[in-house]
């Protein structure tokens, strides 16, 4: 048994070895170019072996040489990949004979690349789909594989960006989803479906988009649209809107600007920093709150310009060489800041941020929020929050109403948007508002007039269209506008509506409504002031009215009411309406129909009646009638008898109380036909405050009748209040020696003789005496106050609780009838450089003969916050042009 094992191993051994000679013999043969040798040497050993990865491997080598007349990658490619799948399953003996002569794993490996690297080259020469799909499919291990289906899917876009059709972008993604452009195709799929849904572009076709594309890549594009649209109002409510709806949107944020900047204009930007949290910019707007609201000034140091607060804090930095000159003598009142840079001017705002920058030749606020620039001759406009609205494109660009801008170029007007949207191209030769309601725009003689609201509705649906219907635009009635189409008049109400077509020669604003005509030679006809016809009837005239229609017919005159009910029939000489109260004239007689009195009131006894109303607010009508002895009387708008016609002259003061005159002489009566001042003054005039004049024998006085207040005329001029308070009971009267101050009773408070008496507080009078010198005078306790005299006073805050004057006595200073002596008077020269409400006096004192000074600013609580010794160079600088 041990032999015959022996045996068998030594022909198992042998077996192999002829195996593996067989495939070393077939290498030999295709190294010599003996291919048909090599190929049945190369049979032989796979049928006598299946599983020989030397064979393979030769047989790889055979069909990827070029000169062998069987030359065949892919077979090469099968080959070899068997070769690697066998390899593990060779004998060690094998594996040392063909390492001899190079077949290792190593090489079969190199191989193997090789032959992939080959197809792929093949697959390139050909460059088709096809050929690098079969690539790909076939060799999958391939270090070239990524390459080929790079190519492969760039061809395939290339093929579908020729057909650009959602079709063969859908198809190409289904095809080739892990391809790097499929994000491409869907964008451009996204592309096709947003222009085919929001074409037109109205908003209810964008808005459909959104709903339907919530995913889209467009969706920020279309959400920018919808802004465009609904913006167009320019109102709070509608970006308030739009923020919350399109909250993460791009637009949302220039929504967001626009409603910070309507607060902050309009004193409220706190309210929007607690209303509106999400506002993108909601910490800049937490830094504005420390600076808006204060008043900023010019500072210099070493040639160059910064910006201090009122309270001496430095806000903007020292670094500019130029500043506008307002800025010298008013300070900053804005929320903005003009600077310049080498004669160029931009924006910055109260933290220094830059809103627009130091390119342009001009800047100037246009409306709130809105800048103009201009460059080379050419205008533009910004946000105040810094981003751009219009282009530098315009010759103009101003302010048409509150919602749109007319531009301005090559000659022609047109009309943008606040938030820069074109929407009527410049090809008119005018454009115009029309009380804030209407644009009116002209071309060639022709005018088209469209409502503000219509402009929004046109433009929401993408379907703007001007009809130049008219030769003539012109007011009538107030709320009312006359066009004129060929010589023919219409009326156009303010909502738009055409309340008359033009049709007729002529139309006539009657108030309660039109009086209209088709030829000059043709009678009126009467029209409702909303239009439609009142009455078939023609008329020889018409009167206006605020309540009845007037009109003559057959000579006669009558009055219809609003809906053309015969209120007086049309038997009347004349219609005469004085308020409510209709006088009807018929030959001699003559009656005064009232509202609520059942029967008319006679007045044909008197030779003349019309209308007088007072010179006073919300004054009423009344009937004055007089006799043939021309004496004259009063009746109300109720009917009532006010005064009896026994009276030269009457003057209505008020409603209650009349100036009357009888025999060259004046009284007072009030509505009770009472005497309230005896009929015995040369005369009475009416004055401010419900005070009266009066003067009596070259000598003036002074009445109120509510307050009671009586000065008998004795002075020689007309007594004036002390101050404008309602309480007040004292009175600046002139006697021979000068002025004085007396009570309501005419006591005597300051004696009356010098040259002027000023308010200054309750108790203290600012007068000025004999030699011209201003002093102050407790008249209470008789006393002269202690401050320095002054020549000269001006007034710099008179309004509110306090008054504060420059005050000057060869050197100036700033007193206050609350707090004194704010600024004594050793300073050459005091401005305000602050508001009339918060001043800041620029001070200055001059040494070494003018050329050194010191400048301060010292506010109103008497603190200097800045002080600064200049030479003359410099001091004229931070000097206000004025001075």
């Amino acid at each position: 048994m041990r032999k015959l094992g022996i045996i068998a191993c030594l022909v198992a051994l042998l077996t192999s070895q002829g195996f593996a000679d067989r495939v070393t013999s077939a290498y030999k043969q295709l190294q010599k170019g003996r291919y048909d040798k090599t190929k049945s040497l190369l049979d032989r050993a796979i049928g006598k072996q299946a599983i020989n990865a030397g064979a393979h491997y030769i047989y790889a080598l055979y069909f990827l040489t070029k000169e062998n007349p069987a030359y065949q990658v892919d077979s090469s490619y099968t080959h070899i990949m068997l070769s690697l799948s066998h390899y593990a399953q060779i004998d060690k003996g094998d594996s040392t004979t063909w390492a001899k002569v190079g077949i290792t794993l190593t090489s079969i490996e190199r191989h193997r690349r090789k032959v992939e690297s080959v197809a792929f080259s093949l697959a390139k020469s050909q460059n088709t789909i096809t050929a690098y799909q079969t690539y790909v499919e076939r060799f999958t291990t391939a270090r070239e594989l990524n390459k080929a289906i790079e190519l492969r899917n760039q061809l395939a876009w290339n093929n579908a960006q020729a057909l650009h059709s959602i079709a063969g972008y859908q198809s190409f993604i289904k095809t080739y989803p892990k391809a790097s452009q499929v994000a491409e195709a869907q964008t451009r799929i996204d592309f096709f479906v947003y222009e085919a849904e929001t074409t037109p572009a109205t908003l209810k076709n964008l808005e459909a988009f959104l709903a339907n594309n919530p995913q889209s890549v467009y969706r920020d594009s279309a959400v920018n649209q919808v802004f465009d649209l609904v913006s167009v109002n320019h109102q709070k409510a509608t970006y308030e809107w739009f923020m919350k709806k399109y909250a993460n949107s791009t637009a949302a944020k220039t929504a967001g600007d626009w409603l910070m900047s309507m607060y902050q204009n309009e004193g409220k930007l706190r309210q929007f920093y607690q209303q509106f949290g999400n506002y993108h910019r909601i910490a800049y707007v937490q830094q504005l709150l420390e600076v808006d609201s204060l008043q900023y000034f010019p500072i210099l140091e070493a040639g160059r310009y910064g910006f201090i607060d009122q309270a001496g804090g430095l806000r903007i930095p020292i670094k500019y060489k130029q500043i506008y000159q307002d800025y010298l003598c008013e300070g900053i009142q804005d929320r903005f800041i003009m600077v310049r840079q080498n004669n160029l001017t931009g924006v910055i705002d109260k933290l220094g941020k830059t809103l627009i920058p130091v390119y342009y030749d001009q800047v100037e606020v246009l409306t709130d929020g809105v800048f103009k620039v201009v460059k080379n001759g050419m205008s533009g406009a910004f946000h105040q929050s810094g981003f751009p609205i219009l282009p530098t494109v315009y010759d103009k660009i101003e302010v048409l109403n509150q919602y749109f801008l007319r531009v301005y170029r090559d000659g022609m007007w047109g009309v943008a948007t606040l938030n820069g949207k074109l929407i009527v191209d410049c090809n008119f030769s005018e454009i115009d508002k029309k009380a804030n309601s209407f644009v009116l725009f002209r071309k060639d003689n022709r005018y088209a007039l469209i409502k503000n609201s219509q402009v929004f509705d046109q433009f929401l649906k993408q379907q703007f269209s001007l009809q130049l219907m008219y030769d003539e635009v012109d007011w009538i009635g107030g709320a009312y506008i006359k066009v004129l189409d060929q010589e023919k008049q219409g009326v156009v109400d303010t909502t738009g509506q055409l309340v008359l077509p033009p049709k007729f020669t002529q139309i006539k604003d009657l108030r309660v409504g039109w009086a209209a005509r088709t030829s000059d030679s043709t009678a009126w006809q009467l029209y409702k002031r909303k239009g439609g016809l009142l009455s078939k009837t023609f008329f020889e005239m018409a009167s206006p009215h605020d309540r009845f229609f007037v009109a003559k017919k057959q000579g006669k005159w009558g009055a219809l009411s609003v809906v053309g009910d015969t209120l007086e029939p049309f038997k009347r000489d004349s219609l005469v309406f004085i308020g409510n109260v209709l006088l009807t004239f018929k030959g001699k007689q003559v009656l005064a129909k009232i509202k609520g009195r059942e029967k008319p009131l006679n007045l044909s006894p008197y030779r003349f009646i019309k209308g007088e109303r007072g010179n006073y607010p919300d004054a009423q009508p009344f009937v004055q009638v007089e006799t043939r002895y021309r004496k004259k009387g009063l009746y109300n708008q109720k009917g009532k008898k006010m005064l009896a016609a026994v009276y030269d002259d009457i003057l209505i003061l008020a409603d209650d109380l009349f100036s009357v005159k009888r025999y060259g002489r004046y009284g007072l009566v009030d509505t009770n036909r009472k005497v309230v001042l005896p009929i015995r003054y040369q005369g009475i005039s009416n004055l401010k405050g419900g005070y009266q004049g009066l003067l009596l024998n070259r000598k003036f006085g002074l009445y109120h009748h509510q307050r009671k207040i009586k000065l008998e005329p004795k002075y020689a001029s007309l007594p004036r209040p002390y101050s404008t308070s309602d309480s007040n009971r004292l009175f600046v009267v002139k006697k021979s020696h000068g002025f004085g101050l007396v009570d309501d009773q005419g006591k005597d408070m300051v004696a009356a003789k010098y040259q002027k008496i000023e308010y200054w507080t309750d108790s203290i009078a600012l007068i000025k005496n004999e030699v011209g010198h201003w002093f102050l005078f407790n008249f209470i306790t008789k006393q002269r106050l202690k401050t320095q005299d002054f020549n000269d006073i001006k007034y710099l805050k008179k309004e509110g609780d306090e008054i504060i004057a420059l005050v000057s006595k060869v050197k100036f200073g700033i007193l206050s009838n609350k707090r004194g002596l704010l600024i004594p008077m050793e300073y050459d020269l005091i401005y305000n450089l602050g508001s009339r409400e918060t001043p800041m006096f620029f001070t200055e004192r001059q040494y070494a003969g003018g050329k050194s000074f010191v400048v301060s600013y010292i506010n109103h609580q008497k603190k200097v916050i800045w002080n600064k010794i200049m030479q003359e160079g410099d001091y004229h600088k931070i000097l206000c042009e004025e001075y």
